[in-house]
């Protein structure tokens, strides 16, 4: 992408503020669907019951150790968008994890090129959550790779048992100005975000604001 950590750093420490406003209309949502109010969008059987404030909220329910699934595909903007933000709320119940650390409730999201084919590793999931937690509200922020066609988001309760629900679900995708854009529009390569700032401070990504950023290690951003 052609742009250094600390370049992202400092370039969202400058419009963060206005996009982090902007993106708040659900105009900016890329998730179809991501409340819930219908069936449409997702992949798999869209049961509901009611969840934060009496809204909607999808529930998946495991009795035995099934990988039990609701993914919907994201198709990108070419080129592909510098960098995604997925977040959305998770509720559990006696969620007893798999015979692995990640099978448990899960919100993730995975990149392929045009052909289908997964682009790097599996990237880190927005929640992986097991046991039994009210409501919270989870995030995470990517750097897209390059040559991804389209991006596949899964809510999960993969290889264990319990009970999960999910709501809220956003998936914000930003232009190479570091403003997001609508669903379906177009990226500009051409456009650059600000860099130059006085700054005293040489911490990179101080305020968690830059979507994808390696800046902090073990770092909960929201």
């Amino acid at each position: 992408m052609g742009y250094s950590k600390a370049l992202w750093g400092i370039a969202f420490a400058l419009c963060g503020a206005a996009a982090a406003a902007l993106a708040d209309s659900p105009n900016f949502n890329w998730a179809l669907n991501g409340d819930f109010e219908g069936a449409s969008g997702w992949t798999g059987s869209v049961v509901t019951q009611p969840g934060r404030g009496g809204k909607p909220a999808a529930y998946l329910e495991n009795t035995r150790v099934v990988w039990t699934e609701l993914n919907q595909k994201i198709s990108l903007p070419q080129p592909p968008p510098p960098a995604m933000e997925i977040s959305g709320y998770l509720k559990t119940e006696n969620v007893v994890k798999g015979a692995n650390d990640w099978e448990a409730a899960r919100i993730t999201v995975v990149f392929y090129d045009d052909k289908g084919n997964r682009l790097g590793d599996w990237p880190a999931p927005i929640a992986e959550i097991q046991g039994t937690h009210d409501w919270d509200f989870y995030t995470n922020q990517y750097s897209v790779p390059k040559g991804t066609a389209y991006a596949t988001l899964g809510l999960a309760l993969g290889n264990c048992t319990g009970k999960a629900w999910f709501s809220g679900i956003r998936v914000l995708v930003y232009d190479y100005d570091l403003k997001p854009l609508p669903p379906g529009a177009a990226t500009h390569p051409d456009r650059k975000p600000v860099t130059a700032q006085k700054t005293d401070n040489w911490l990179l990504n101080p305020g968690f604001e830059t979507p994808g950023a390696g800046d902090w290690s073990q770092a909960h951003i929201g």
